[in-house]
């Protein structure tokens, strides 16, 4: 299984508000390959036999409910739960991921089946992990290689990262590392556990990674600092996308409940748009995967002859996602070391105690 089987490339990429990726191009826009009819879907308990990155013991899945019928492959959002959240996996332990936020939503039957984004209806794929302990980037690496290996329709041009609390750390860890970077559209860490750090703040920006974030103003647990620091440091560096940050007046940890709710929404470019129709104005393009010339294994037409990638990132095709990232990346500087929460001990992993 091979970061080739998974990433589309040389693709003529539809364009909603926004491309991440550094494409010169704007091709015009049209009907979306991912888009379709909103069609419910079902939310299922997955209990892994063996832990993901020793990490991820089962998660809960959601497809739209023409997924078996419809052939096409959907934009995917990943959910990573908070602190009082954590479990084994196990059937019984899966019930609490879905006490917060999307899967909350979609337990309860208020998660649209499909948003409308510039004249294309757009169903999710959501997918929540139950994490043991503290996430890292390298856990969502490994759940994304999981889902394609058993054969998950999912758009690779489309998947996006979401979290509160404890998984908004884990949002702004997908984002800023060199081997989960490029295989997302766009993140929204809510009330995220974890600080900026300068080396991160500037991959992200290089990269053009749209990021809303959104905290209380008055989080008594996570300092909105953390926030206030992504959006100052990765906008120092001229992002393509201006890093959006989103402060509810609130002395409250839950800025979670109002983030994802499909009623708020904010005009952004003349558009009211809720997180996820936000999200879905995002889809990764751009050089970096024309120039690897990527194939989504989804029976996606490739336009032309992939141009020849570097013979750093074209040794073989039998590694996993991210062992075929462009030189660029391979060469980016070592990730700083994450600043610890006030009052932790710096380590490689965090305290739960006290976060959602």
């Amino acid at each position: 299984m091979t970061l080739r089987s998974l990433l589309p490339g040389a693709l003529p990429l539809v364009v909603f508000l926004g491309c991440t990726g550094g494409s010169h191009s704007s091709p015009a826009p049209g009907q979306d390959p991912s888009s379709g009819p909103a069609v419910p879907g079902q939310q299922v308990k997955q209990v892994l036999p063996t832990a993901l990155d020793g990490n991820i013991g089962g998660y809960l899945e959601y497809v739209p409910g023409d997924y078996a019928s419809s052939g096409h492959a959907y934009p995917l959002m990943i959910f990573c739960h908070g602190a009082g959240e954590v479990g084994d996996g196990s059937d019984a332990a899966l019930t609490k991921v879905a006490q917060n936020g999307p899967p909350k939503l979609i337990r309860d039957g208020k998660f649209p089946a499909g948003f409308t984004v510039n004249g294309s209806t757009l169903s999710f794929i959501v997918v929540s992990p139950q994490f043991k302990n503290w996430p890292a980037a390298s856990n969502l690496k490994a759940l994304m290689e999981h889902l394609q290996g058993k054969g998950l329709r999912f758009d690779p041009a489309r998947v996006y990262v979401t979290g509160l609390s404890m998984g908004g750390g884990a949002t702004w860890l997908a984002a800023r590392d060199v081997n989960t970077l490029p295989l997302l559209a766009a993140v929204v860490p809510v009330c995220g556990a974890q600080d900026s750090d300068l080396a991160g703040a500037k991959r992200i920006a290089d990269a053009h990674l749209p990021v809303w974030a959104l905290h209380n103003n008055g989080d008594p647990t996570v300092t909105v600092n953390n926030t206030e620091h992504w959006i100052r440091d990765i906008n120092a560096n001229a992002p393509a996308v201006p890093a959006r940050k989103t402060l509810f007046v609130s002395t409250s940890h839950d800025a979670w409940t109002r983030a994802y709710d499909p009623a708020y929404r904010e005009n952004i470019n003349g558009q009211d748009l809720n997180v996820y129709e936000w999200m879905l104005s995002y889809r990764k393009c751009g050089q970096r995967w024309e120039r690897q010339g990527l194939f989504s294994k989804w029976g996606v037409a490739a336009q032309g002859a992939p141009p020849k990638r570097d013979k750093e990132s074209d040794e073989g095709d039998s590694g996993t996602i991210g062992e075929e990232l462009d030189a660029v990346s391979r060469r980016a500087p070592p990730l700083a070391r994450f600043r610890p929460l006030p009052g932790e001990t710096p380590g490689r992993s965090r305290p739960l105690r006290g976060l959602r």
